[in-house]
């Protein structure tokens, strides 16, 4: 019988099941691999045209803001489209609009670590969290968080998953399995990450992920998940 041919009954060889698992596999990761390098640099624009509309603008400077807000949503749709994966909820910080942010409410700074290689993508996330009064304490890999995790406390950490040295599912074992022999309080861990299929959002959450902010971060859902990822600290959910 030729290689990957069926039976005679219509069933699949073995070698057919294994070509086929195999190419899903190598689509999964050029699908994951494009959707990554592209909405990279997408963050960039869409999170500092969040950033810059809670500025004080001139109207002329907000029309402006608003074509590049515009341009970076349509991108980010037609990227969706070419990979088949579902459209990302518009960014709601018009630029013509920007709406009030704070930090969420606590009787102390928040103290925030985060996990980013992306040069664009730390200065995104620190104008993002600044202007709500938050001051991140950003290193550039998993690594790195471990170590900065086990020098001191933290509130939450947001973690970037595909970075150098030691990505953030490695990172986060990490650190889970450190609370756990030491009977450490469980840190809330918030994966900030370009890849959100239903595969990988489902490996974060059995890595010890609390939640996952899609990249271009959306600056609602940023705040959304650090509210929720406080209310996890505050429970004091054991690791």
């Amino acid at each position: 019988m030729p290689r990957g041919t069926s039976f005679g009954d219509g069933r699949a060889t073995p070698c057919a099941d294994q070509e086929a698992d195999a190419a899903r596999r190598a689509r999964a990761l050029v699908l994951a691999t494009i959707s990554h390098e592209i909405r990279t640099p997408l963050n960039g624009v869409l999170g500092m045209a969040q950033a810059m509309a809670a500025d004080d603008l001139s109207a002329v400077q907000r029309d402006r803001l608003e074509v590049i807000r515009e341009s970076g949503e349509a991108l980010l749709v037609i990227l969706n489209g070419m990979l088949g994966l579902p459209d990302d909820p518009p960014h709601a910080s018009d630029a013509r609009e920007p709406a009030p942010r704070a930090a969420p409410c606590t009787d102390r700074p928040l103290r925030i670590l985060a996990a980013e290689d992306n040069p664009v993508n730390q200065v995104v996330l620190r104008a993002l969290l600044e202007q709500a009064g938050i001051e991140p304490f950003i290193v550039d890999d998993g690594a790195a968080a471990v170590e900065a995790w086990q020098a001191s406390a933290w509130d939450v950490v947001f973690m970037d998953i595909r970075m150098p040295v030691m990505d953030g599912l490695t990172a986060t074992r990490a650190i889970r399995a450190a609370e756990r022999a030491l009977g450490r309080r469980r840190t809330p861990i918030i994966a900030l990450t370009a890849n959100t299929l239903a595969d990988q959002t489902a490996e974060y959450a059995a890595a010890g992920i609390d939640g996952v902010v899609a990249k271009p971060i959306h600056v609602e859902e940023l705040f959304s998940r650090l509210e929720a990822a406080l209310d996890i600290a505050e429970a004091g959910v054991a690791a």
